[in-house]
């Protein structure tokens, strides 16, 4: 970071807008802050700190103090800073919570504001952030460190390196866990040990759910409980064994039983042979019979032809008696016929009459008929109107069933849609619940392999302390091997002193001419003091390597358990088995609503069109059969006036026409039959004459044939007599019809068929039973019921005994489970049990985490420190840490010593004189900025301001100093210098000088 351009108004001791543009100091990179005590060097870097975080650069000083006391009331404090980041630029703007004056002279309050822009090479501004908190992060993320690092890596405070170059350890401990912000050592340290308490209560818990499930298998020890569920299994085993026997038994017994139910089934079926052929055999009798019956037949049959020719010539006789008596019959009926002829001719005048009679009936029953033709048309209309009106009754019973299917089909198609439409509305929150599901099955899967990073990071971090313990080592044995190298090389060079002194002459170390005790030469011994050093300062790297890969798998590991402790959060209410299949399916059958949605309410549309047009169809039927019902009333009415005008035996249409004709014939027949009777009698005398003659010669016909009969009669005898017959009655009797003898000959050949087949099935029924003895089938049923009574007893002690089997076996796997979780909690306790003591200082050195660890970070910082000082000093001093075992807390080792070159003894940093101490504490505040930005991982410090005194140098050491600052202001890095000190006017040619006033303080560069 680099400032460029700072703008203030009204802030600290400046009243006035005022801008500081750092362009004003051309090539140079090196410049001075100066001005009298109080006229406000400082505030210039409590602007910068407080534009960038809110803060000032000094925690006395707070940010809400931070407006002048020398500003009008309406004027608006506030700091603006534009600043570089290697190519880019930005401005940052903020202004604190403040009281001003308003328009009206009252006092308005003003709420912090802060805005980050980004600035373009053409001068626009493009805003980043607003507000405290996006801001903070936003200038957090472009610059790499926060408020307390930039104050320790870019803002050098006043005073503070040299307290801390003097402080005791304890205060010391307090400083460097501030600048290195090793509180997080603290919460690891902190945090082993709460996990070293859940380790043991996990052990504890592990150790009591293992004796309790001993305690449940009733052993003293696993492999006593593996002993028993090999002894259930062995059980099972045997019972298994039993069963299958009991089975197989059971098997066999069912066996016998149904070869004993087959064989009572083939003495059965036998019997029922033997008794079928003896009823076939009872039935011969009647067999015979009836082929007797048959055989006469036969033999009647063969008479057949001469049946025929005496039928033919009875029939002949008969015929001839017939006509003789029909001609006698006929000559009666002449004379019959000629005496009532003239019977008829004797009562003319009477038949006059009735003729006159028949006449006046004609003409009644003429009228009778007309009258009953309308009544047959208005019947004809009624019953046409009684069809119209079952038709339509027909129709609007049609109409009313098909109303009734329409508005069942709409109320279907209603309900339908309404479930559908209720499903539907489910679709969101079904969505969401389905989400929420994955979700969780997301982080349950994501859970696992949370937890698998972070056993991962745990052996990581076993590792690293591992490796940080072999490095402690290392380092310890290497500082060992120094001090005894350091203690050889200075006895040698005492030694060497030694031979050089003189009685009487100033020794060159301490001046004195007297020499009680001289050094002796000794013979350096070992390995070379350098390579001893530089082992050491290898063994420091690794060391420091080691502690950095230690602090990052301790960041690890709280990432990686963080993360698996959220997701755990997450899932502390589990979906139950299944729940992500029925959310989807409960989705899938709302989804499913909404898409058939449209097409149900077209259907429904279509339903209650269907239901309106059929109750509109039922309408128009039940309108028509009204009508229909009007109209066959109308014609009963009418046929029943014209009913009652016509006699109820004349309304019979055919008989009326029958009596009709009826008259009309006999109108007729009495018109014409007195003429007819006059003819009559002429033509009866003429054919009493024919008739009489044909009777005599038919009567002599009739004599003729029956002689003929007689003699058919004998020859019909003979032959019956040759046939077998006795009689003709016998020879009737034998007689059959074709169908009869057919029939009777097809009866007897079937029960010849089936007497057969019952002799054979007897034969083969018999020959099946020979040896073979009746079965006592109730035995063999109740050894049957008894087998499989013992086959289910045996299973069931065989189930029994595998659910014991079964349980002692997962008891025994619960237990071998349970003490193997014992074994690795317990590890885990011991593990985590020596991290807590180690972190805790109980160990070796009596350092806890933070101690080691600020330790570390000291050491680093004083190479870093030692590297300048020895520039400032000419290589005469050293700064070092030194440990002291006999203390045991954090600020073991945090004591700070300089070794002497010069005396080759060390000695406290405090013993320094001012100027020393000044460059000893300047030397000491840039080693630890550079350790600090090491450490933060922030971006490279293009600025570093440094706000200390420069007064207590001499020329030799202000020019040292000021020869290692120039060196830092190297390529664009700028390094600013805040003093009073006027001698640095001159060897600083660009200042920025700072002029108090009443009316506030003002500043201006300058620059040659």
């Amino acid at each position: 970071m680099r400032p460029e351009i700072l703008r203030l108004c009204a802030f600290g001791a400046y009243a006035a807008e005022q801008e500081f543009d750092l362009a004003a100091l051309g090539p140079h990179r090196l410049f001075l802050i100066h001005g009298p005590t109080g006229a406000g060097k400082t505030t210039l870097l409590d602007a910068i700190c407080f534009a960038l975080f809110g803060e000032s650069s000094g925690e006395e000083r707070r940010a809400n103090d931070l407006r002048s006391h020398h500003a009008s009331g309406a004027t608006e404090t506030f700091v603006e800073l534009d600043f570089a980041l290697g190519e880019r630029r930005y401005r940052i703007r903020r202004t604190p919570a403040q009281s001003v004056t308003g328009s009206r002279g009252k006092p308005v309050q003003r709420t912090p504001q802060v805005t980050l822009w980004q600035r373009g090479t053409d001068g626009t501004l493009a805003v980043l952030a607003e507000k405290t908190t996006p801001v903070a992060d936003r200038i957090t993320e472009l610059l790499g460190y926060q408020a307390d690092e930039f104050r320790q890596v870019v803002l050098l405070p006043q005073g503070r390196f040299r307290e801390l170059l003097t402080a005791a350890p304890d205060d010391r401990q307090k400083i460097l866990a501030t600048l290195f912000r090793t509180a997080l050592y603290k919460r690891i340290q902190a945090g082993f040990a709460e996990m070293e308490a859940k380790a043991k209560a996990a052990a504890s818990e592990a150790r009591t759910q293992r004796e309790t499930l001993l305690a449940e298998a009733r052993a003293e020890t696993p492999e006593a409980a593996a002993a028993n569920a090999a002894s259930h299994v062995a059980a099972l085993d045997e019972a298994t064994r039993q069963a299958a026997s009991a089975a197989a038994l059971a098997q066999l017994a069912a066996a016998a039983l149904a070869e004993g139910r087959r064989g009572a089934e083939r003495l059965t079926a036998a019997a029922e042979a033997a008794a079928a052929l003896a009823a076939r055999e009872a039935e011969a009798p009647a067999m015979a019979t009836q082929r007797a019956q048959l055989d006469a037949a036969r033999r009647a049959q063969g008479l057949a032809g001469e049946e025929a020719t005496l039928r033919a010539t009875r029939d002949a006789a008969q015929e001839a008696a017939s006509r003789a008596q029909t001609a006698q019959d006929a000559a009666e009926k002449a004379r019959a016929r000629r005496a009532a002829a003239m019977r008829a001719l004797g009562d003319e005048a009477a038949r006059a009459t009735a003729l006159d009679a028949a006449t006046r009936q004609q003409h009644e029953l003429e009228d009778l008929r007309i009258r009953a033709a309308s009544l047959g048309e208005s019947a004809r209309l009624a019953r046409e109107a009684d069809g119209t009106l079952a038709r339509a009754t027909a129709a609007r019973d049609a109409a009313r069933a098909a109303q009734e299917a329409a508005r069942a089909r709409a109320d279907s198609a209603a309900i339908a849609r309404q479930e559908a439409a209720m499903l539907a509305a489910q679709l969101e929150p079904r969505r969401a619940a389905m989400t929420q599901a994955a979700q969780q099955a997301q982080d349950a899967a994501a859970l696992t392999g949370a937890e698998a990073a972070r056993l991962a990071a745990q052996q990581a971090l076993a590792r690293a302390e591992a490796g940080a313990a072999m490095a402690s080592a290392a380092l310890e044995q290497a500082s060992a091997a120094r001090a005894a190298a350091d203690a050889t090389a200075w006895a040698a060079a005492a030694g060497e002193l030694a031979l050089q002194l003189r009685d009487g002459e100033a020794c060159a170390v301490c001046g004195s001419t007297h020499h009680p005790h001289p050094a002796t030469t000794a013979t350096p011994q070992g390995e070379d003091r350098v390579v001893v050093a530089r082992r050491e300062e290898a063994a420091r790297a690794a060391h420091l390597k080691a502690s950095t890969q230690l602090t990052r798998a301790q960041g690890e590991l709280q990432s990686a358990t963080t993360r698996r402790d959220d997701l755990a959060r997450r899932l502390s209410d589990p979906l139950p088995e299944g729940a992500v299949a029925a959310t989807e399916t409960a989705f899938r059958a709302a989804e499913g609503a909404a898409t058939r949605l449209p097409a149900l309410d077209a259907a429904l549309a279509q339903a209650e069109a269907a239901r309106l047009a059929a109750e509109a169809e039922l309408t128009a039927r039940e309108v028509a059969r009204a009508a229909a019902q009007e109209a066959a009333t109308i014609a009963a009415a009418a046929h029943a006036t014209r009913l009652e005008s016509v006699p109820p035996e004349a309304r019979d249409e055919a008989a009326l026409a029958a009596s009709l004709a009826t008259a009309q014939a006999r109108l007729t027949t009495l018109a014409s039959a007195l003429e007819r009777d006059r003819k009559e009698e002429a033509a009866a005398g003429a054919a009493l004459q024919a008739a009489e003659a044909a009777a005599i010669a038919a009567t002599t016909g009739a004599g003729a044939a029956q002689a003929a009969l007689e003699a058919g009669k004998a020859r019909m005898h003979a032959a019956c007599e040759a046939a077998g017959f006795a009689t003709l009655a016998a020879y009737a009797e034998a007689r059959l019809a074709p169908a009869e003898m057919e029939a009777l000959a097809a009866r007897i050949e079937d029960f010849q068929l089936k007497l057969e087949l019952a002799r054979a099935a007897a034969a083969r029924a018999a020959r099946d039973i020979e040896g073979l003895a009746a079965p006592d089938l109730a035995a063999l049923e109740s050894a049957a019921s008894a087998a499989q009574e013992a086959a289910r007893a045996a299973t069931v002690l065989e189930g029994e005994a595998r659910e014991r089997a079964t349980q002692s076996l997962g008891l025994a796997q619960r237990i071998q489970e349970s003490d193997a979780a014992f074994a690795t909690a317990r590890a885990r306790h011991a593990l985590l049990d020596n991290l807590a003591r180690q972190t805790r200082g109980q160990n070796p050195r009596r350092l806890d985490l933070e101690g080691f660890v600020l330790a570390s970070l000291l050491d680093e910082a004083l190479a870093a420190a030692n590297a300048h000082l020895h520039r400032m000093m000419a290589g005469r001093y050293h700064l070092a840490r030194r440990e002291d075992p006999g203390r045991a807390n954090a600020a073991i080792g945090l004591d700070i010593e300089v070794f002497d070159e010069h005396t080759g003894q060390s000695r406290p940093a405090g013993t320094l004189s001012g100027g020393e101490g000044f460059c000893a504490a300047l030397s000491l505040a840039l080693g630890l900025a550079e350790t600090v930005q090491a450490h933060a991982g922030a971006r490279p410090v293009d600025t570093l301001l440094i706000d200390e005194g420069f007064g207590s140098l001499d020329e030799e050491a202000l020019d040292k100093a000021m020869e290692v600052l120039s060196g830092l202001q190297g390529g664009s890095r700028l390094v600013g210098i805040i003093s009073h000190v006027a001698e640095l006017k001159t060897r600083i040619p660009a200042r920025l000088e700072v002029t108090p006033g009443l009316r506030g303080s003002s500043a201006r560069f300058v620059v040659g």
